[in-house]
Parts: C-alpha cells; sequence; structure tokens
C-alpha cells in the first residue's frame, strides 16, 4: 500500500490532477493515517478540476476521519465537533450534486451521524427522503430506532379486522368438532 500512496501522491505532482490527491487520501484513510488523508483531501476540495465522483469521494473520506475522530475523542464537545463535521461531509455525499445518486452506505452513515447527534427528527427526514434499500442487520437496526422515535400521528387506529388483544378463549366448537379432511 504504501507504494500505491507514493505512486498516487507522484501522478498528482507530475499531472496536476487533484483525482490523484483524492485517490492517496482513501489508501491513506485505508492505512489508519487519517491526518495525512484529510490533509489531501481537503487540498484536492480546493482545486476547481476535481469532477462530481471525486469530490463525492472526497467527502466521503472526510466523513470517515471525522466519524472515527469522534468516536475516539475523549471530551463530549469535541465529539459533537466531529460529529457535525461528519454529518456536514456526509450531506455533501448524499446530496444531488451533478445528477450523481445517492449511495445508500451514504444516505445511512447520515442517518446514524444525525442519530448520534440527538437529532432522530432530522433522521427521519433523511430517511424518508432517500428511502435507502434495508441490505444489512445493521440498517435494520437502524430503521428501527429512527422509526421507533417518531411519534404516532393522533388519528392512528389498529386496523380493523384485526383483534387489538390476544384472544384468551377459544370456542368450544373448534376445540370439539373434528378435523377437516384435505
Amino acid at each position: 500500500m504504501p507504494v500505491i500512496k507514493a505512486a498516487a501522491l507522484s501522478a498528482y505532482a507530475r499531472f496536476g490532477e487533484p483525482v490523484f490527491l483524492v485517490q492517496a487520501a482513501e489508501l491513506l484513510v485505508k492505512l489508519g493515517l487519517d491526518g495525512e488523508a484529510q490533509q489531501a483531501t481537503s487540498e484536492a476540495i480546493g482545486q476547481s478540476g476535481l469532477d462530481a465522483v471525486s469530490q463525492q469521494a472526497a467527502h466521503w473520506v472526510l466523513a470517515e476521519t471525522a466519524i472515527a475522530a469522534a468516536e475516539a475523542a475523549g471530551s463530549t464537545v469535541t465529539a459533537v465537533q466531529s460529529w457535525r463535521r461528519a454529518e456536514h461531509h456526509l450531506a455533501e455525499c448524499v446530496g444531488a450534486a451533478d445528477g450523481l445518486p445517492a449511495r445508500p452506505r451514504d444516505v445511512w452513515n447520515l442517518i446514524h451521524v444525525q442519530m448520534k447527534l440527538g437529532e432522530p427528527g432530522r433522521a427521519h427526514a433523511t430517511l424518508l427522503a432517500h428511502d435507502p434499500e434495508i441490505r444489512s442487520k445493521q440498517a435494520a437496526f437502524l430503521y428501527a430506532a429512527v422509526v421507533e422515535t417518531q411519534p404516532r400521528p393522533r388519528c392512528w387506529r389498529p386496523p380493523r379486522g384485526r383483534p387489538t388483544r390476544p384472544r384468551t378463549t377459544w370456542p368450544k366448537r373448534a376445540l370439539n368438532s373434528p378435523p377437516q379432511a384435505s
């Protein structure tokens, strides 16, 4: 991996294309070098020649490093600042800039961050706006957590035709009747 990182940085130095900085940043995150990844990504985002796909990838790298910083933060203030940074970058990933569709991974991560920030209403709005597919157990748990936080409408009533409580007695006819042939 260090050879690939060096090659990406060398390609950026030679050709001046910020895409190579984003690729280097993605590799730096995989290597656990979040500080260097943030620096490379911030430099790439600051340049005008970055295409939409690379911008989305750059914001993903910055969000990923912010989430790692939030989870490792010792103080609540630092954690909240990191969660806010992650939310900002994930919102950039999910935003429909240049017609790119929102990736379900980004939407679920944005919802997760919003729940961590104690904002279930915003998480629910994100869920409704993007309607990401539930592909994992974690996504199902997150979906349930978000929906559970929302109040039921005032006019909510249980569906008709279904008992609202379990039946405690059964009719005698059903218990004593002979089995029916299939």
